[in-house]
Protein backbone atom coordinates (compact mmCIF):
# COMPACT_ATOMS: atom_id res chain seq x y z
CA UNK A 1 0.00 0.00 0.00
CA UNK A 2 1.45 3.28 -1.08
CA UNK A 3 1.05 6.43 1.15
CA UNK A 4 1.41 9.45 -0.45
CA UNK A 5 3.16 12.28 1.15
CA UNK A 6 1.28 15.36 1.98
CA UNK A 7 2.99 17.66 -0.67
CA UNK A 8 4.92 16.97 -3.85
CA UNK A 9 4.97 18.37 -7.59
CA UNK A 10 5.38 19.43 -10.11
CA UNK A 11 3.19 17.70 -12.44
CA UNK A 12 0.81 17.27 -15.17
CA UNK A 13 -2.85 16.34 -12.61
CA UNK A 14 -3.72 15.86 -9.17
CA UNK A 15 -2.16 17.55 -6.13
CA UNK A 16 1.12 17.97 -7.52
CA UNK A 17 -0.51 19.79 -10.42
CA UNK A 18 -1.09 22.62 -8.19
CA UNK A 19 2.12 24.42 -7.75
CA UNK A 20 1.63 27.84 -6.10
CA UNK A 21 4.67 30.47 -6.03
CA UNK A 22 5.34 29.35 -2.26
CA UNK A 23 5.29 25.94 -3.13
CA UNK A 24 7.56 26.55 -6.05
CA UNK A 25 9.90 28.20 -2.91
CA UNK A 26 9.73 25.57 -1.17
CA UNK A 27 11.59 23.29 -3.37
CA UNK A 28 13.30 25.12 -5.87
CA UNK A 29 15.49 26.22 -2.94
CA UNK A 30 17.06 22.99 -3.04
CA UNK A 31 18.51 23.46 -6.23
CA UNK A 32 21.69 25.67 -5.21
CA UNK A 33 22.14 28.91 -2.68
CA UNK A 34 20.80 31.93 -2.76
CA UNK A 35 23.53 34.61 -4.10
CA UNK A 36 24.85 35.98 -7.24
CA UNK A 37 25.16 33.61 -10.21
CA UNK A 38 29.03 32.47 -11.29
CA UNK A 39 29.06 32.36 -14.48
CA UNK A 40 33.11 34.04 -14.90
CA UNK A 41 36.17 32.14 -13.44
CA UNK A 42 39.75 33.90 -13.14
CA UNK A 43 42.00 33.82 -15.26
CA UNK A 44 41.26 34.42 -17.74
CA UNK A 45 37.75 36.46 -17.71
CA UNK A 46 36.64 38.58 -14.32
CA UNK A 47 34.10 37.67 -11.86
CA UNK A 48 32.29 41.06 -12.03
CA UNK A 49 28.49 39.28 -12.54
CA UNK A 50 26.59 42.21 -10.76
CA UNK A 51 29.27 44.12 -9.38
CA UNK A 52 28.72 47.43 -8.01
CA UNK A 53 31.37 50.66 -8.95
CA UNK A 54 31.70 53.85 -8.32
CA UNK A 55 33.59 56.32 -10.37
CA UNK A 56 33.21 59.61 -8.81
CA UNK A 57 30.13 60.79 -11.20
CA UNK A 58 28.12 61.88 -8.96
CA UNK A 59 25.61 60.37 -6.19
CA UNK A 60 25.31 57.42 -7.45
CA UNK A 61 26.77 53.88 -8.00
CA UNK A 62 26.73 51.58 -11.26
CA UNK A 63 25.68 47.78 -11.08
CA UNK A 64 26.75 45.69 -13.71
CA UNK A 65 25.35 42.67 -15.54
CA UNK A 66 24.55 39.50 -14.14
CA UNK A 67 21.95 37.05 -13.12
CA UNK A 68 20.91 36.57 -9.42
CA UNK A 69 19.02 33.43 -7.68
CA UNK A 70 16.87 33.97 -4.52
CA UNK A 71 15.41 31.54 -2.35
CA UNK A 72 14.15 29.66 -5.81
CA UNK A 73 13.51 32.89 -8.21
CA UNK A 74 15.75 34.26 -10.80
CA UNK A 75 16.54 37.17 -12.54
CA UNK A 76 18.89 38.63 -14.78
CA UNK A 77 20.45 42.55 -15.43
CA UNK A 78 21.57 42.54 -19.20
CA UNK A 79 23.06 45.99 -18.55
CA UNK A 80 25.40 48.53 -16.70
CA UNK A 81 22.47 49.97 -14.70
CA UNK A 82 22.99 53.40 -12.71
CA UNK A 83 21.93 53.60 -9.30
CA UNK A 84 21.14 56.99 -7.94
CA UNK A 85 21.41 56.96 -3.56
CA UNK A 86 20.13 59.86 -1.15
CA UNK A 87 21.62 62.89 -0.50
CA UNK A 88 24.37 62.60 2.13
CA UNK A 89 23.82 63.87 5.42
CA UNK A 90 25.95 67.17 6.26
CA UNK A 91 27.07 65.71 9.73
CA UNK A 92 27.63 61.98 9.77
CA UNK A 93 28.50 59.42 7.31
CA UNK A 94 26.26 56.91 6.55
CA UNK A 95 26.66 52.95 4.64
CA UNK A 96 23.84 52.21 2.43
CA UNK A 97 23.35 48.49 0.96
CA UNK A 98 22.31 47.86 -2.63
CA UNK A 99 20.35 44.63 -2.42
CA UNK A 100 18.60 42.51 -5.61
CA UNK A 101 15.21 41.54 -4.29
CA UNK A 102 12.58 39.27 -5.26
CA UNK A 103 9.35 41.09 -4.37
CA UNK A 104 6.68 38.66 -3.21
CA UNK A 105 3.88 40.78 -2.94
CA UNK A 106 5.28 42.97 -6.66
CA UNK A 107 6.06 39.86 -7.85
CA UNK A 108 8.86 41.17 -9.73
CA UNK A 109 12.69 40.73 -9.04
CA UNK A 110 14.81 44.39 -8.65
CA UNK A 111 17.75 46.43 -7.93
CA UNK A 112 17.57 48.65 -5.11
CA UNK A 113 19.35 50.88 -2.64
CA UNK A 114 18.43 50.75 0.63
CA UNK A 115 20.20 54.38 2.62
CA UNK A 116 21.54 53.84 6.18
CA UNK A 117 21.15 55.77 9.06
CA UNK A 118 24.24 59.13 9.57
CA UNK A 119 25.83 58.38 12.64
CA UNK A 120 29.44 59.01 13.88
CA UNK A 121 30.20 55.25 13.90
CA UNK A 122 27.34 54.38 11.25
CA UNK A 123 26.18 50.44 10.33
CA UNK A 124 24.57 48.72 7.50
CA UNK A 125 20.99 48.02 6.70
CA UNK A 126 20.17 44.10 7.20
CA UNK A 127 18.47 42.52 4.33
CA UNK A 128 14.94 41.10 4.30
CA UNK A 129 13.60 37.79 3.94
CA UNK A 130 10.15 37.35 5.21
CA UNK A 131 6.81 36.89 3.24
CA UNK A 132 6.78 39.68 1.62
CA UNK A 133 10.29 39.30 0.17
CA UNK A 134 14.02 37.87 0.05
CA UNK A 135 17.02 40.01 -0.44
CA UNK A 136 20.83 39.07 -1.19
CA UNK A 137 23.75 42.43 -0.46
CA UNK A 138 25.61 42.77 -3.36
CA UNK A 139 27.23 46.15 -1.98
CA UNK A 140 27.91 48.77 0.74
CA UNK A 141 28.22 51.94 -0.39
CA UNK A 142 30.02 54.50 2.35
CA UNK A 143 28.49 58.31 2.25
CA UNK A 144 30.77 60.71 3.51
CA UNK A 145 29.31 63.52 5.24
CA UNK A 146 28.33 66.34 3.21
CA UNK A 147 29.50 64.12 0.08
CA UNK A 148 28.85 65.13 -3.66
CA UNK A 149 29.55 62.03 -5.27
CA UNK A 150 31.14 58.47 -4.53
CA UNK A 151 34.97 57.52 -5.04
CA UNK A 152 35.74 54.11 -6.20
CA UNK A 153 37.23 53.11 -2.62
CA UNK A 154 33.51 53.37 -0.88
CA UNK A 155 32.11 51.01 -2.32
CA UNK A 156 32.50 47.16 -0.24
CA UNK A 157 31.75 44.20 -2.14
CA UNK A 158 29.09 42.43 -0.41
CA UNK A 159 28.44 39.50 -3.52
CA UNK A 160 27.79 36.16 -2.49
CA UNK A 161 28.74 33.98 -5.36
CA UNK A 162 27.15 30.46 -6.40
CA UNK A 163 27.90 28.50 -8.84
CA UNK A 164 28.33 24.49 -8.82
CA UNK A 165 31.49 23.46 -9.24
CA UNK A 166 33.02 26.96 -9.16
CA UNK A 167 35.47 28.92 -7.01
CA UNK A 168 34.62 32.60 -5.99
CA UNK A 169 37.46 35.22 -6.23
CA UNK A 170 37.33 37.95 -3.59
CA UNK A 171 39.57 40.75 -3.62
CA UNK A 172 40.36 40.55 0.49
CA UNK A 173 41.52 43.31 2.74
CA UNK A 174 44.02 43.16 5.17
CA UNK A 175 43.57 45.95 7.87
CA UNK A 176 45.06 46.31 11.30
CA UNK A 177 43.07 47.78 13.84
CA UNK A 178 42.83 51.26 15.19
CA UNK A 179 41.15 50.80 18.69
CA UNK A 180 42.19 46.97 19.66
CA UNK A 181 38.49 44.85 19.72
CA UNK A 182 37.17 47.28 16.88
CA UNK A 183 37.16 46.48 13.21
CA UNK A 184 35.96 48.88 10.65
CA UNK A 185 37.05 48.46 6.97
CA UNK A 186 36.40 52.17 5.96
CA UNK A 187 38.71 53.58 8.53
CA UNK A 188 40.84 51.07 9.77
CA UNK A 189 44.15 51.35 7.88
CA UNK A 190 45.62 49.30 5.57
CA UNK A 191 48.69 47.27 5.66
CA UNK A 192 51.35 47.86 3.04
CA UNK A 193 51.79 45.13 0.50
CA UNK A 194 54.29 47.33 -1.57
CA UNK A 195 53.50 48.81 -4.86
CA UNK A 196 54.14 45.45 -6.79
CA UNK A 197 52.45 43.27 -3.74
CA UNK A 198 49.13 41.46 -4.47
CA UNK A 199 45.91 39.69 -2.86
CA UNK A 200 43.34 37.07 -3.86
CA UNK A 201 41.36 35.17 -1.93
CA UNK A 202 39.17 31.81 -3.61
CA UNK A 203 36.50 30.56 -1.69
CA UNK A 204 33.73 27.95 -1.93
CA UNK A 205 30.36 27.13 0.07
CA UNK A 206 29.06 23.42 0.18
CA UNK A 207 25.69 23.77 2.52
CA UNK A 208 26.87 25.90 5.16
CA UNK A 209 30.96 24.91 5.35
CA UNK A 210 33.05 27.63 3.99
CA UNK A 211 36.07 26.38 2.63
CA UNK A 212 38.59 29.35 1.62
CA UNK A 213 42.03 30.03 1.11
CA UNK A 214 43.83 33.96 1.52
CA UNK A 215 46.81 34.83 -0.10
CA UNK A 216 48.94 38.07 0.58
CA UNK A 217 52.20 38.63 -0.99
CA UNK A 218 54.46 41.64 -0.28
CA UNK A 219 56.67 43.66 -2.27
CA UNK A 220 60.53 42.89 -2.55
CA UNK A 221 61.65 46.84 -2.34
CA UNK A 222 61.92 47.40 1.61
CA UNK A 223 58.28 48.52 2.15
CA UNK A 224 57.17 48.95 5.76
CA UNK A 225 54.10 47.17 7.19
CA UNK A 226 52.11 50.59 7.83
CA UNK A 227 52.77 53.71 9.82
CA UNK A 228 50.94 52.39 12.92
CA UNK A 229 50.19 49.81 15.47
CA UNK A 230 47.13 47.50 15.19
CA UNK A 231 46.15 43.73 15.68
CA UNK A 232 45.94 42.64 11.54
CA UNK A 233 42.94 41.24 10.52
CA UNK A 234 40.66 40.16 7.33
CA UNK A 235 37.18 39.80 6.46
CA UNK A 236 35.06 36.84 4.99
CA UNK A 237 33.71 37.54 1.57
CA UNK A 238 30.42 37.99 0.66
CA UNK A 239 28.85 38.98 4.31
CA UNK A 240 29.10 35.88 5.68
CA UNK A 241 29.30 35.52 9.25
CA UNK A 242 31.05 32.20 11.14
CA UNK A 243 28.59 30.26 12.90
CA UNK A 244 30.80 28.98 15.99
CA UNK A 245 34.10 30.12 17.31
CA UNK A 246 36.98 28.19 14.44
CA UNK A 247 40.46 28.67 13.87
CA UNK A 248 41.78 28.06 10.55
CA UNK A 249 45.73 27.33 9.52
CA UNK A 250 47.95 30.49 8.56
CA UNK A 251 51.52 30.61 7.72
CA UNK A 252 53.63 34.01 7.59
CA UNK A 253 56.63 33.85 5.05
CA UNK A 254 59.73 36.64 4.96
CA UNK A 255 62.63 36.09 2.44
CA UNK A 256 65.11 39.39 2.85
CA UNK A 257 68.40 39.31 1.45
CA UNK A 258 69.37 41.78 3.73
CA UNK A 259 68.62 39.45 7.22
CA UNK A 260 70.29 36.60 8.34
CA UNK A 261 68.92 34.15 7.69
CA UNK A 262 67.47 35.07 4.72
CA UNK A 263 64.19 33.15 5.26
CA UNK A 264 61.98 33.28 7.92
CA UNK A 265 58.92 30.85 8.57
CA UNK A 266 55.94 31.28 11.54
CA UNK A 267 53.41 28.84 11.67
CA UNK A 268 50.22 30.01 13.37
CA UNK A 269 46.40 29.98 13.30
CA UNK A 270 43.95 32.07 12.63
CA UNK A 271 40.89 32.65 15.02
CA UNK A 272 37.44 33.98 13.95
CA UNK A 273 34.64 34.71 16.97
CA UNK A 274 31.00 33.38 16.52
CA UNK A 275 28.36 35.77 15.34
CA UNK A 276 31.54 37.78 13.54
CA UNK A 277 33.17 37.81 9.87
CA UNK A 278 36.89 38.84 10.56
CA UNK A 279 39.95 36.64 11.26
CA UNK A 280 42.73 37.30 13.27
CA UNK A 281 45.72 35.40 12.93
CA UNK A 282 48.12 34.90 15.83
CA UNK A 283 51.99 33.65 16.35
CA UNK A 284 54.81 32.77 18.18
CA UNK A 285 56.36 35.99 19.84
CA UNK A 286 59.93 35.24 17.79
CA UNK A 287 61.91 32.92 16.30
CA UNK A 288 63.85 32.17 19.76
CA UNK A 289 60.20 32.46 21.78
CA UNK A 290 57.62 30.03 21.27
CA UNK A 291 55.26 32.16 23.20
CA UNK A 292 51.96 33.48 21.06
CA UNK A 293 50.26 36.29 20.31
CA UNK A 294 48.12 38.37 18.39
CA UNK A 295 49.89 39.11 14.89
CA UNK A 296 50.27 42.96 15.43
CA UNK A 297 52.17 45.63 13.77
CA UNK A 298 54.26 48.07 16.00
CA UNK A 299 56.08 51.44 14.90
CA UNK A 300 59.86 51.39 15.94
CA UNK A 301 61.25 54.46 17.59
CA UNK A 302 62.93 55.62 14.35
CA UNK A 303 59.48 56.20 12.60
CA UNK A 304 59.73 53.40 10.72
CA UNK A 305 57.32 50.53 10.90
CA UNK A 306 57.75 46.72 11.42
CA UNK A 307 56.22 43.52 13.43
CA UNK A 308 55.38 43.78 17.08
CA UNK A 309 54.30 39.95 16.98
CA UNK A 310 56.20 37.77 15.18
CA UNK A 311 59.59 39.87 16.02
CA UNK A 312 61.00 39.67 12.42
CA UNK A 313 64.63 41.23 12.34
CA UNK A 314 64.64 44.13 10.53
CA UNK A 315 61.13 44.57 10.67
CA UNK A 316 59.68 43.82 7.20
CA UNK A 317 58.11 41.23 5.33
CA UNK A 318 59.85 41.76 2.04
CA UNK A 319 58.97 39.47 -0.86
CA UNK A 320 57.10 37.10 1.93
CA UNK A 321 53.31 35.98 1.94
CA UNK A 322 51.10 35.22 4.77
CA UNK A 323 48.39 32.61 3.49
CA UNK A 324 45.13 31.53 5.85
CA UNK A 325 43.14 28.62 4.64
CA UNK A 326 40.65 26.44 6.07
CA UNK A 327 36.94 25.76 6.48
CA UNK A 328 34.80 27.30 9.00
CA UNK A 329 30.85 26.54 9.38
CA UNK A 330 28.60 29.98 8.72
CA UNK A 331 25.21 30.94 9.25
Amino acid sequence: MTVPLDDFGPFDTGIGADTTEAAWRAFTHHVRHSGVIATRQVPPETPNELEVHADGSGMQVKLRPGEAWLNGHWGELTTDTVLPLATADPTNPRIDLVVIRADYLANEVVADVKTGSPAATPAAPTVQRDVAMFEIAVAEVRVEAGAASIAAGKVTDRRLRVGAGQFSHYDPPLKYEGEFGTHDVDTDGDVDLGAGGTKFCRWFLQGKTLHIRYDFRWDVDDRPYTVGDGRVYTYLPGGLVCARISRMSCHLWVHDDSLSPVDYDFAGTALIYDDTSYLLPFFQNSQTDSRIGWYRLESYPNGGAGTGVPDIAGGYPDGGSLVIQGHVEVQ
